[in-house]
């Protein structure tokens, strides 16, 4: 099965009759009886409903009983819910309003942070009539300090945002609307615009109205609809219409409202070529991608409340943001970071001060920011049920001691696998050492049971006295190092709280290896050495069936992914995840989708123990850091050029981007691969594709302005066309061809595949894009600039 399906091709939309028109599948077809069993057996399936689905969150509104207009029936896996046996669209042909009901994650964070900010404080806050124009608000909005914040946090945005610098509500709309494919490469011109770098000119004085409050720009849908109205004297009905055709991008109905357009604008006394030129500019490029604005307003009133919330109630917003992702690992290493820059301290769970899920604690002073703790849901071992009976037997008086605790919690809920998970995550150290409570836990539970059956046996006359005069006498325990803390810190909390196993070792490690947090986009394609623990490993099987990994990797500075091949992977596995253990890998760095990673030659293992030890002999262990424990950081490169990336073979990474710095064009064949080479370096393709064993020697490789004139959209010949975007390309192509061609069929998403054709040779491109003029034009101008005479 698996040989048939790899001969299928893989574009989206092709359907088992098409893909038997390439010669392999049709000659195996017609050879192999078993393969033509399974095949005829699929066509007849094709097409077919596989199984009945149920709308995420789709809901169909009538004026009456709904089994007047359709025929219903129960969901298939909840018998409660009553859909209809008809999908959205022809529901909606028959006239059916169908709403779409998202729930979203930001508008919990912001309704648990006006909750936390009540309970601390007694301020009830109307988000709702909360101003737009709170300077403190900008002010971070304008530093780029957005995690956490709705539609703004990604690196791109926070890049923007510092450029922007925005000081209006419309500046977030706007960000919100052109931070998409497509209108991304206006985002540049818009702050160039905003701050005068630029002058705005009109093809139409008519076209200021409409277009100044976005800089000249269209951002909108609504500004698409303005412009054909005004001009053309369109409807609104009409121009959405007309919007409507230039998205689909159905070239019989897309010429008819052109000449509609056209024909408009010259009854209304506009000039024939203005029209053409206010449509073909103005119109089409825009309501393709076009946002929106009610959308975009309503999804950047919520940025706005979350980063008023972030600014103002720093400690609560990130205490329910953190609530919020609880179940997702890395995301909470994140914004624990996060809260450490903002000089939120986040503190392991506590008996007397966590409650069900992050808490946040209030400072003692107006200049402390406050502190987070780790709510007890957030220990592995505990169930919700031991959780509410914990706070509930605390209620408004905190544990005076372990007896005290092990007194008022109901001894059902006190079983050694929650108290030695209660003792393990620390929320047991204000009552006591941590070392000796992990040891002698049962002790605790001994004591509850006892204290549970002397009030029962005697009452409570007798037993409440007995009771009070017990006491938990432990025998005598050496402490628990700093290290074993943090073990058990990531054991039952998923991750190092209190301290990090390499704080203190910044120095040491320092002198032996780079830095994470010190390198930069200047270091990628040059050798280096790290030296840190692993935080995580993602496994990954090649086309050959052999394994490889990419790796997480810490050291006292930063986080960074490093990428051990099949050969290298086979060297580490062994020693990998044990405990214990420093992982000392070089190799080459590299940047793949905005962040620096590493390329892994030569790896080998050493002992932390060992190294902390040495480490102090040496007089480069630093205690204070010890103590304070590390804040990591994640480099992030800034204004990268971003091309695919390829595997050790060559191949393009689906999904993949390498971003080059300064070196980068050094590498060789043996990670690039000769085409990725190509790409990168511009070579001659001949040699290239001779060593792929793709050239044809009988073909010369065309005059390249010939090849650029017969650029074209290619069909292939099957019943229902697929349309292959074919772009011809010189025989020498340099970088920066194929980032700019790269950056434009990005603008243009949709369905079809792309193939670069050089000589009678084609190379699929792992992207999909909507064909159309504006596209063919905006490709041949990139060519045609980075021709060579």
């Amino acid at each position: 099965m698996n040989a048939l399906v790899k001969l299928i091709p893989d574009r989206p939309g092709t359907t088992l009759d098409e893909a038997l028109e390439t010669q392999e599948l049709k000659t195996i077809y017609q050879e192999n009886e078993a393969y033509r069993r399974i095949f005829d057996a699929a066509k007849k399936l094709e097409g077919k409903a596989r199984h009945v689905s149920v709308h995420a969150c789709g809901v169909i509104i009538t004026p009456e009983p709904a089994v007047c207009y359709t025929a219903l029936q129960r969901a298939p896996k909840d018998e409660n819910i009553i859909i209809t046996q008809t999908a959205a669209k022809p529901l909606e042909s028959l006239g059916l309003l169908k709403m779409d009901f998202l729930g979203l994650m930001n508008l919990t964070v912001i309704q648990t942070t006006l909750e936390i900010i009540e309970r601390l404080s007694g301020r009830r806050i109307d988000i709702t009539s909360m101003s737009v124009d709170d300077a403190r608000t900008y002010a971070l909005l304008q530093r780029g300090d957005t995690t956490g914040v709705f539609q703004l946090e990604s690196a791109g945005m926070r890049r923007y945002l510092k450029q922007l610098k925005p000081t209006a509500f419309n500046d977030i709309i706007a960000m919100v609307a052109l931070y998409r494919p497509g209108p991304m490469e206006w985002i540049a011109q818009y702050i160039k615009r905003k701050h005068g770098q630029e002058s705005v000119r009109y093809l139409h004085e008519d076209l200021r109205t409409i277009l100044e409050p976005t800089y000249g720009i269209g951002v909108y849908q609504e500004q698409i609809l303005e412009i054909a109205r005004t001009f053309a004297g369109f409807s609104l009905g009409e121009a959405d219409i007309l919007r409507r055709a230039i998205g689909k991008k159905i070239k019989e109905e897309l010429a008819s409202q052109r000449e509609k357009f056209l024909t408009g604008s010259v009854r209304k006394g506009y000039k024939h070529d203005l029209a053409e030129q206010i449509f073909d500019d103005v119109v089409t490029p825009f309501a393709g991608y076009g946002f929106n604005k009610s959308h975009a307003a309503g999804y950047a009133r919520i940025a706005y409340e979350t980063a008023w919330l972030k600014a103002h109630y720093p400690t609560e917003f990130m205490a329910a943001l953190l609530s919020s992702d609880a179940a997702d690992t890395d995301r909470v290493m994140i914004e624990i970071e996060e809260c450490r820059a903002m000089g939120i301290a986040v503190l392991p769970p506590d008996i007397n001060e966590s409650l069900r899920h992050f808490t946040a604690i209030p400072g003692q002073t107006k200049k402390d920011a406050g502190s987070i703790r780790f709510g007890l849901s957030a220990i592995k071992g505990i169930g919700d049920s031991s959780v509410l009976q914990i706070i509930e037997a605390r209620g408004e008086r905190k544990f005076e001691n372990l007896e005290d605790f092990a007194g008022r919690v109901p001894t059902k809920a006190l079983n050694k696998k929650l108290l030695e998970s209660l003792a393990k995550s620390g929320a047991l150290s204000s009552l006591g050492e941590r070392g000796t409570l992990t040891k002698h836990y049962e002790m605790i539970v001994d004591y509850a049971k006892a204290a549970g059956d002397v009030s029962k046996s005697q009452g409570d006359l007798f037993g409440s006295a007995q009771i009070d005069e017990a006491r938990i006498t432990f025998p005598k325990t050496a402490p628990a190092s700093v290290q074993q803390m943090l073990q058990w810190e990531k054991e039952t909390l998923g991750m190092y709280v209190s301290s990090h196993p390499l704080a203190g070792l910044k120095k040491y490690i320092g002198k032996k290896a780079q830095l994470i947090a010190n390198l930069t986009k200047d270091d990628a394609g040059k050798k280096i050495t790290l030296a840190g623990i692993v935080e995580g490993v993602k496994r990954i099987t090649t086309k050959k069936g052999e394994t490889m990994a990419i790796v997480f990797l810490e050291d006292p500075t930063g986080k960074i992914e490093v990428t051990l091949f099949p050969r290298t992977f086979a060297d580490a596995a062994v020693f990998l995840e044990q405990p214990d253990t420093v992982l000392v890998v070089g190799g080459v760095l590299d940047i793949r989708g905005g962040m620096l990673q590493m390329r892994v030659d030569a790896v080998k293992r050493a002992s932390l123990t060992m190294m902390i030890t040495k480490a102090k002999e040496a007089g480069f262990f630093d205690e204070e850091e010890a103590a304070q424990g590390i804040r990591l950081v994640r480099p992030v490169v800034e204004n990268a050029e971003a091309v695919d990336a390829l595997d050790e073979e060559g191949n393009v990474i689906a999904g993949e981007t390498v971003i080059l710095g300064s070196g980068a064009e050094e590498k060789t064949d043996d990670f690039f691969g000769p085409i990725g080479k190509w790409i990168l370096q511009g070579m001659p393709i001949d040699k290239e594709l001779t060593s792929l064993g793709l050239a044809d020697s009988t073909t010369p490789i065309a005059n390249r302005k010939s090849q650029i004139a017969n650029h074209t959209s290619t069909l292939q010949s099957a019943a229902s066309p697929i349309n292959i975007y074919t772009i011809p390309l010189p025989e020498r192509a340099p970088k920066k061809m194929l980032l700019d061609l790269k950056r434009v069929l990005e603008m243009f998403p949709g369905r079809e595949k792309v193939q670069l054709k050089i000589g009678a040779q084609t190379i699929d491109l792992p992207l999909t894009v909507t064909t159309s003029t504006i596209l063919e034009k905006k490709v041949e101008e990139v060519i045609a600039e980075h021709m060579v005479a």
